[in-house]
């Protein structure tokens, strides 16, 4: 197999568990707070030591030239698709508003 680019691999950090199912293609990313899954449309090779992902552009089902010649955009897609959810489960986001005006009502929500 090709080396796979430094642009291509993803760093899971410790606090972030990953499950990956062969079978259905399916990659879970869950924390004590939140989960989320992805459907990948290419192979992955996860070094469970180091725990990093690495994308190929393999595809898992036989697929037609014209498919073939779109594999690179899918493989840049999938890997930021997998950091979008890294980034949505391992940080806690919060929003400041400017309430201005006469007349509103505000509670703050306590997340524990």
């Amino acid at each position: 197999m090709n080396s796979i680019s430094k642009r291509y691999t993803i760093k899971i950090p410790k606090n972030v568990n990953m499950y990956y199912c062969d079978t259905k293609h399916i990659i879970v990313l869950a924390n004590s707070f939140a989960q989320k899954t992805l459907i990948l449309k290419t192979k992955i090779i996860i070094e469970e030591k180091n725990k990093i992902i690495k994308v190929t552009r393999e595809p898992f089902l036989n697929t037609s030239n014209n498919e073939k010649k779109k594999l690179k955009a899918v493989q840049g897609t999938q890997v930021n698709l997998l950091k979008q959810m890294l980034l949505d489960i391992s940080v806690l986001f919060c929003k400041k508003l400017n309430i201005v005006g006469v007349g509103f009502r505000v509670s703050t929500l306590k997340i524990s």
